[in-house]
């Protein structure tokens, strides 16, 4: 880089009035390769952006180094001079690397490793240069030792250096990592025997440069990869425009570890909507509301942005309520006021009183979760009317292997039966089991039900007759009067036909519900759609239109019952 050097003309040609030290020293211009407009580029913005302190560096002698045609030469007010990694600052990394004059060196070391730039000829290589091609030479006699190659020949040398540098181990091992996370593999299917060989067979430089990871190692750089990308993050919401929104809510892991997601929806710095993930804590108390206000709290401080906070969106859990008055009481609002129902919760409520009448949470309550159906649990299910009783049936059945059987086989029966050659090579279907309330599983229960409804009298009467005859005394005849019949053959477990209008008519209305639902299933964001087309699903406004759809649907259904 060119010396700095002093004008005393101030741009028109004419002598300037004369400068103290200090406005002289302001008021350097900068050498050929620094911007000479009063409007500096954007790289050096975020340079000075970066460091405000300082100004470009006044040496009076050139530099020998090749690291500083890759930084910005600046100093601060004591004089003390810094290279300024340029890659840095044009990808504008939240922590441009840096480094004081004395320390030149490390400059070196850091283009090489964090960037892959090579000291040019001759010059002074750093030590993590010197290492990398040290390995590079072994694995390059490596390489040739597998492939056969005999590297004293120019054509076979460069067969070798082309295997050697075509295969990057960081980036197979980055790619590795990608693929265990995106596909939710255990860490652990990174030590399997059988992937290592396949991998070793696909290329050896990944047994040679020892390219395969432990578990810890993946674990290791997850965590590595969040912190890095993590002061990405709080930079893009520091120069986002307007209030963040909050969204968070609560799941139990299979492995029984308590976790809340908590994103964030926001504008960026072009006024488009994002949303990101803030973190996935572990709840390891009781869900109080002050617990899990605690930890949202936690991470809203980690990012920065307790005085951005707009509103929550969340679910209707009664904890909430006093996670709000706690996240209010410290942000300074009040929390009841910042807070939003789900649209799909509230739709939850809605339909979950269709199917099941009042007090939900006290029927809910009282059921155990369990695979069987205790008697208890089957009478309190029965007493909820056809989709009840459809419950208990279904529960029964795909607790039975007979029975889901003997329903197949009926089925089976019909198809060959019938002169439609398309209904011949029909496959059996099984009923779909419900997930206690969850009112769209009923509603694909009840679908499934009325798909399967002509063969249900038939299941239930040859079941009839294989418990009579295999409960039948030898000496009567007749069944034995201690055997039990199953509960599907009792009368008061039976659908009538009126229960099978009413689950007809459900599963009409609540049809409707899915349609909003699966339309509000979105973040607003425009995106080029399966059919080709471009728009957004799940905007605000949609939100009103689908309470609006949906009511009207009710008051049309009132109106004609």
């Amino acid at each position: 880089m060119e010396s700095a050097s002093t004008s005393n003309n101030n741009g028109t040609g004419t002598p300037s009035r004369r400068m103290t030290p200090v406005s002289a020293f302001l008021a350097t211009p900068a050498p050929s390769s620094r911007s000479s407009t009063p409007h500096p580029d954007p790289e050096h913005q975020y340079l000075w952006r970066c460091f405000p302190d300082h100004v470009w560096s006044q040496r009076v002698r050139d530099t020998s180094s090749w690291v500083w045609d890759f930084g910005y030469d600046v100093q601060n007010f004591d004089g003390s001079r810094r290279w300024v990694c340029k890659r840095c600052i044009r990808i504008k990394s939240p922590r441009p690397r840096s480094f004081a004059e004395k320390g030149i060196q490390n400059a070196n070391t850091h283009l090489f490793k964090d960037h892959g730039i090579c000291a040019p000829g001759e010059s002074t290589k750093s030590s993590a240069q010197k290492k990398a091609e040290k390995v590079m030479n072994k694995d390059q006699r490596s390489i040739a030792d597998v492939m056969k190659l005999d590297t004293r020949l120019p054509r076979e040398q460069d067969i070798a250096n082309s295997l050697v540098q075509g295969f990057d181990r960081k980036h197979f091992q980055r790619l590795l990592l990608e693929w265990i996370i995106e596909e939710n593999h255990s860490f652990s299917v990174c030590e399997q025997e059988r992937l290592r060989r396949i991998f070793e067979y696909l290329n050896p430089l990944v047994k040679i440069t020892d390219a395969n990871v432990t578990r810890s190692t993946i674990r290791r750089k997850v965590l590595s990869a969040y912190e890095t990308h993590k002061n990405k993050v709080i930079e893009v919401l520091r120069q986002s425009s307007g209030q963040i929104h909050v969204s968070f809510d609560g799941w139990k892991s299979g492995n029984r570890h308590n976790l809340y997601g908590i994103a964030c929806f926001f504008r960026d710095e072009n006024s488009q909507p994002r949303k990101l993930v803030l973190g996935i804590p572990e709840l390891q108390t009781r869900h109080f509301g002050h617990n899990i206000a605690a930890e949202i709290l936690d991470v809203l401080d980690a990012y920065g942005i307790q005085d951005r906070i707009g509103y929550f969106t969340l679910d209707n859990a009664e904890s909430n309520d006093k996670a709000m008055e706690v996240i209010g009481g410290e942000l300074g609002f009040v929390g009841s006021t910042r807070r939003g129902r789900c649209f799909g919760h509230s739709i939850d409520l809605s339909a979950k009183a269709l199917l099941f009448g009042h007090n939900v949470e006290a029927f809910e309550e009282q059921l155990s979760g369990a695979a069987a159906l205790s008697e208890a649990e089957h009478t309190l299910w029965r007493r909820k009317g056809p989709v009840g009783k459809l419950h208990n049936l279904v529960v029964d059945v795909r607790r039975s292997d007979q029975l889901t059987y003997l329903l197949r086989s009926i089925q089976r029966s019909e198809f060959d039966m019938s002169s439609d050659p398309r209904i011949r090579v029909s496959k059996p279907v099984g009923l779909i089991i419900d997930n206690d309330t969850r009112w769209l599983s009923q509603l694909y229960m009840i679908r499934r039900a009325i798909t399967l409804r002509p063969y249900f009298e038939q299941l239930v009467l040859k079941h009839r007759q294989q418990w009579e005859q295999n409960n039948r005394s030898k000496r009567t005849g007749n069944v034995r009067k201690s055997a039990k019949e199953p509960r599907i053959c009792l009368e008061e477990n039976q659908l009538t036909a009126h229960d099978w209008a009413v689950l007809e008519h459900l599963a009409t209305l609540l049809g409707f519900y899915e349609d909003a639902v699966k339309t509000l299933e979105g973040d607003g964001q425009l995106r080029k759609r399966k059919r080709g087309w471009v728009g957004s699903y799940g905007n605000v406004w949609e939100v009103i239109q689908g309470f609006e759809f949906l009511l009207e649907v009710l008051e049309d259904e009132g109106s004609a019952s």
